[in-house]
């Protein structure tokens, strides 16, 4: 495996925020949405919105886990990736991944985790942080990314990935053991 230290491009995006959603803050006012790769100082900022996605998480094991990879670093197989809202760049989004051996595609970029924690820009936040994956995954090598959206998503993200050229590929199924 070739070993590239550069961490992935940020992306930048100015959206116009649409009028008429009652949870925004202005609407009608310009909001920047960045993407980047996580790195070590974000462990702790993404914990809400993974808390909130899985409730069960405590932040204990959140940094146990997260100290594993190295964010942003390509030679770590697994990491994550970012998107930030606003002038104080408050984390919105989150999505983190894995490398993985693939018969058809040699490898892909497995993401596991995504959330998405606004309900007003969930579609352009959404497609945000999938063309981060994108580069992220082109970057590594992979053919393909395979994205596991948890039942508890709302068809918001789901649908934003159909319209990015995401298809149905396999079927996920959970059988807990505890």
């Amino acid at each position: 495996m070739t070993c590239v230290n550069a961490s992935c491009a940020a992306r930048f995006y100015t959206l116009v925020m649409m009028s008429g959603y009652a949870s925004d803050p202005c609407p009608g006012v310009e909001v920047s949405i960045r993407t980047r790769c996580m790195r070590a100082a974000d462990v702790p900022a993404v914990f809400p919105l993974l808390a909130h996605a899985s409730p069960g998480l405590g932040m204990t094991a959140w940094r146990r886990r997260a100290v594993r990879p190295t964010f942003g670093d390509r030679c770590v197989r697994s990491g994550g990736v970012v998107a930030e809202i606003g002038p104080q760049g408050r984390p919105c989004a989150v999505a983190l991944f894995r490398q993985d051996p693939d018969m058809h595609f040699g490898r892909v970029l497995l993401v596991q985790h995504f959330v998405v924690a606004s309900l007003s820009l969930q579609d352009e936040i959404a497609r945000a942080l999938g063309m981060c994956l994108e580069s992220e995954a082109i970057a590594r090598g992979c053919g393909a990314i395979r994205t596991v959206l948890s039942s508890k998503h709302g068809s918001g993200t789901h649908t934003t990935l159909l319209t990015m050229g995401f298809r149905p590929d396999d079927v996920v199924l959970l059988k807990p053991l505890t």
